[in-house]
């Protein structure tokens, strides 16, 4: 008789034994004997019943969750001595862990080969997810040692109680006292980020910047709205009497984009989202197909099941949504009597929103054809040269009635497609246009 995955030797009782318990209740079913060497040679125990009274205490006592129904001690009769026995099956609520230790490595262990050692983050984080399944809120976290800060403060502007009786009934803690994986989006140690990149042009061959965020999902929210908007431009037509500013992307339009991505997302994924601005459109894909039963059609309309409803409650109680499932409708409303829409496509396992450029793509409402703004604004430049030799920015600026570097983003599109050819005077750049254009 040698140890081996399924099988453990002990010459004497010590209170250590539980751990092997633990890791037999972890890995797989297998034996404990005590009363006998490494060596398998049968030594006995000089008083059995006081050896399984301790052990049965020591186990009901320390290891948790209860695990009664997964173990038998008993005295058995081995080489004409008295031996005791500790059969272990594998438990069905794992992690088990040492009560006084709670969920780290050195309250949980596994079985390795012969030996039962401590399990690691990685493991323990396995063990959970394979308990629990795919609910990925109510799960308990791996990382116990969770803080609040920014969330606190949130809750505190939102006038809303988050005390531990709060948490509780919010589903941060759960009925072991255990912060849960939904405690660890909230908290500073969140382990899902949010990857912003911004491109050059229609495509990612060029970088302009990236930066990625982390910590808790209020505070990537505020980031992440915070690094678009710094990109979001600002156009300002100019009238006799007002002066209209037009936003590439509505303000509304990222924080319910944003939003539905942080909201909705798989978290049993690992990934990030991934935000991508270019010049034309704004691209956020999240990870995690849509809930059985939704399609686009009905998320169209406004049709809502979310797949973390903890999470989603929480937002709404913070006011950060206004009702379930208006997210998707609002900014589909926000490009009525535009010539583009923003798109939705669906992965395997992502969700996809594409939204466009208003001031790039946007319709000029006082063009009787219909033209993008930009092929508006391309034929007054145009027009204008048919009187003008050549034209700078801030003369194009006051031909289009709006700031010189919008005016410049359009004279230097003409000169990208050849429609114009530009020369250095002094440091103004002249636009003349191409004679066969």
């Amino acid at each position: 008789m040698l140890e081996n995955q399924e099988l453990e030797l002990k010459r004497e009782y010590t209170d250590e034994i539980k751990r092997t318990v633990i890791a037999f209740l972890n890995t797989n079913d297998g034996n404990i004997y005590i009363g006998v060497d490494d060596n398998g040679v049968t030594v006995g125990v000089d008083d059995a019943d006081d050896v399984m009274k301790k052990l049965s205490q020591s186990i009901k006592n320390s290891i948790r969750p209860d695990c009664s129904q997964f173990y038998n001690i008993k005295a058995i009769e081995k080489d004409e001595k008295t031996i005791v026995q500790v059969s272990v099956v594998k438990g069905f609520h794992r992690p088990y862990y040492l009560g006084e230790k709670g969920l780290k490595p050195s309250g949980v262990f596994v079985r390795v080969g012969s030996t039962t050692v401590q399990a690691q983050e990685e493991r323990i984080r396995e063990l959970v997810k394979r308990d629990d399944g795919d609910d990925y809120e109510n799960q308990v976290s791996a990382i116990q040692s969770l803080t609040f800060n920014f969330a606190n403060a949130i809750f505190e502007d939102g006038g809303i109680d988050f005390s531990d009786n709060k948490k509780r009934t919010l589903g941060l803690i759960n009925a072991d006292g255990f912060y849960t994986n939904m405690a660890r989006l909230l908290s500073d140690q969140c382990e899902h980020g949010i990857k912003c990149a911004i491109f050059e042009g229609k495509t990612k061959e060029v970088f302009k910047d990236r930066k990625e965020f982390s910590g808790s999902l209020f505070k990537q929210i505020e980031d992440v709205l915070g690094y678009l908007n710094v990109y979001n431009r600002i156009e300002s037509t100019i009238g006799q009497k007002t002066r209209t500013d037009k936003r590439e992307y509505s303000e509304t339009v990222l924080r319910e984009a944003v939003l539905n991505a942080v909201i909705h997302r798989d978290y049993a994924f690992s990934g990030s989202i991934l935000i991508s601005l270019y010049d034309d459109r704004l691209e956020i894909m999240s990870l995690g197909s849509l809930v059985d039963g939704l399609s686009k059609d009905t998320i169209m309309v406004g049709i809502s099941q979310t797949r973390n409803k903890k999470l989603a409650d929480v937002f709404y109680r913070l006011k950060y949504v206004e009702a379930y499932g208006t997210g998707i409708p609002r900014i589909m409303e926000n490009y009525n009597g535009m010539n583009h829409h923003p798109e939705i496509t669906l992965f395997d396992n992502a969700f996809q929103i594409c939204i466009p450029n208003k001031l790039y793509i946007g319709v000029d409402t006082n063009s009787a054809q219909g033209e993008t703004l930009l092929e508006t604004q391309t034929r007054k430049i145009l027009n204008k040269l048919k009187e003008l030799p050549n034209i700078t920015k801030e003369d194009a600026s006051c031909v289009l009635g709006v700031q010189p570097a919008r005016a410049y983003v359009v004279l230097e599109l003409l000169l990208k497609y050849g429609v114009l050819k530009a020369d250095k005077m002094g440091k103004k750049k002249i636009y003349t246009k191409i004679s066969n254009s």
